[in-house]
């Protein structure tokens, strides 16, 4: 399993999508907060803007960019 930092670049890549990295769902992003076993990643919206705020992802959907 991969140890994230902050300040990470990741992609996350939804379960649904069975590990397909070119999926549309796909997205790209920061990761601002690693707790214990939970990460935080501020995700680009598609006006290429990065979040403010960063979203509770699971580590599993997640991979470093």
């Amino acid at each position: 399993m991969n140890d994230f930092e902050v300040g990470d670049s990741v992609l996350y890549i939804p379960t649904h999508v069975y590990g397909d990295k070119t999926h549309p769902d796909c997205e790209h992003g920061v990761v601002s907060c690693v707790k214990g076993n939970r990460v935080w990643v501020r995700y680009v919206s598609r006006q290429g803007v990065l979040q403010a705020n960063g979203a509770l992802t699971p580590k599993e959907n997640l991979v470093k960019e």
